[in-house]
């Protein structure tokens, strides 16, 4: 079944990304350092802040950061980021701001959701127009997104309270529909708050409990990114299944490289265990095997690699999606009966949620899956997944009827890879499902293994949209 929003599978999402890179940041600059590059910028930039108006503020913001994104000294380049933070706040622009709190938080060990929720209430009170409270409620719900993932359900509640009041303001149905998905993913995140803190009672009473071991060893896992702590608990569970898989995973950690087999005998334990769970467990161990399946398929033949196919169609039936919030970019696109028609002369729509996609914020990955039905040899589309805007030329995978499907990184950049057979004949719907990590994008079509390839600038970026031409698309979703 699919829906709008899932906790568990969006939290497996967001920790990945929270927790990307982490390693390699820097360290905040000591205060010495910050002041000697705070008399510097004042000194660079002294006549721009001579002025003080919101449009002088945000234009000053904007110097700083492209400043910043020169600069390889890495304390001038944390306090230009600061300042443009601040001033950008002031101003009332939450995107800039917000870009700015994403460029310090990639590169500095710094902790995020006190900085973001401190500017955002800053930029909030200066939003003076419906585009500056459009900007702010896509911030605030990316915050609460990010503070689900933390576990600060505090935060994620007032965040949440703020962006159903700007979505109000703005007039904004898709940030108001993102705030709804956010409550319940809040109430889930709560009940799941309980249910831990339940379990890990009982262990300290009984710290070889089987039930209770299965119940922490998940929450750890799967939404709150830990693991190897995780893993040990579920080790201690009854289902000599799982204690199997779990051993695997184990031996699997970093800095090890399972080959093949391993990585799909891993999918293969968390399939098998996922039979009989309740929703939650079920959820998390269906994602946990299709990790493995999708990084096993490309190296997989015959019928192993079919299985993997086909378990990974079923999967993507059952697990949580987000389906809601397209929209027409660029006619002709038509939408009746669940079903966009594109026309000859093609047309384009795009997803307004979720707010992270809206942001521009990176993702770990993207998986997308939809059904095109080409009207003629010219017929089909393509999805693209890696645009700053809705507008932008991005990053996409073309699926033309009778043509070899095609990977690009531009609108107008050659063919990166092509698949080397056409996709099916016009006249019939088929199936896509499209895995896009660590640049490797790899799809199934109509249920098989059809294509793989690696190339480091395929990231899922900011907006996702599709366009068609001779053709319709329908059940466009993704997580």
């Amino acid at each position: 079944m699919r829906m709008t929003s899932g906790f568990t599978v969006t939290m497996i999402m967001l920790f990945a990304a929270i927790g990307a890179g982490a390693a390699m940041r820097a360290p905040e600059p000591d205060a010495a350092s910050q002041a000697r590059a705070q008399k510097l910028i004042d000194e660079v930039f002294k006549d721009d802040s001579s002025r003080h108006s919101p449009a002088d503020r945000e234009a000053l913001a904007t110097k700083m950061f492209q400043q910043a994104g020169r600069s390889s000294d890495m304390v001038e380049r944390f306090v230009l980021l600061l300042n443009a933070r601040d001033l950008a706040a002031e101003a009332g622009s939450a995107a800039l701001a917000n870009k700015a709190i994403d460029e310090i938080t990639n590169s500095y060990s710094v902790e995020p959701l006190a900085m973001r929720e401190t500017a955002l209430t800053t930029a909030t009170r200066a939003a003076k127009t419906p585009k500056a409270a459009k900007e702010a409620a896509d911030a605030w719900l990316l915050l609460a997104q990010q503070a689900l993932a933390g576990g600060d359900v505090r935060a994620a509640s007032r965040a949440i309270t703020q962006a159903k009041g700007l979505a109000s303001v703005s007039h904004d149905p898709a940030a108001a529909a993102a705030a709804r998905a956010l409550e319940k993913a809040l109430r889930d995140a709560k009940a799941s708050e309980a249910e831990y803190d339940a379990a890990i009672k009982k262990l300290q009473e009984h710290p070889d409990d089987p039930e209770a071991n299965l119940v922490a060893g998940r929450i750890l896992c799967f939404e709150r990114n830990d693991l190897k702590a995780g893993l040990a608990l579920l080790a201690k569970c009854a289902d000599p299944a799982i204690r199997g898989t779990v051993a695997s995973e184990l031996g699997a950690l970093p800095p090890a490289h399972p080959d093949a087999a391993g990585m799909v005998a891993m999918a293969d334990g968390w399939w098998s265990a996922a039979a009989g769970q309740h929703e939650a467990a079920k959820t998390a161990f269906q994602s946990r095997a299709a990790y493995w399946y999708w990084r096993a398929i490309p190296q997989l033949t015959g019928l192993r690699q079919a299985q993997a196919a086909k378990r990974l169609v079923e999967i993507d039936a059952a697990l949580p999606s987000e389906t809601a919030g397209w929209e027409v970019l660029k006619a002709p696109a038509v939408f009746k009966d669940s079903v966009w028609a594109f026309p000859d002369g093609g047309g384009r729509i795009f997803c307004t949620t979720p707010a992270a996609d809206r942001i521009g914020v990176r993702r770990t990955s993207l998986t997308a899956g939809f059904d095109f039905y080409p009207d003629s040899d010219w017929g089909g589309c393509r999805l693209n997944f890696g645009a700053d805007t809705a507008a932008m030329p991005a990053s996409f995978v073309s699926f033309w009827s009778s043509h070899p499907l095609s990977i690009h990184h531009s609108e107008d950049g050659p063919a990166i890879a092509e698949s080397g057979a056409n996709v099916p004949a016009p006249g019939k719907w088929h199936s896509a499902l499209i895995h896009i990590e660590a640049g490797v994008i790899t799809v199934v079509l109509d249920g098989d293994f059809f294509f793989s390839t690696a190339d480091e600038a395929l990231t899922p970026r900011g907006f996702l949209s599709m366009q068609g031409n001779r053709g319709k698309v329908r059940g466009l979703h993704w997580r």
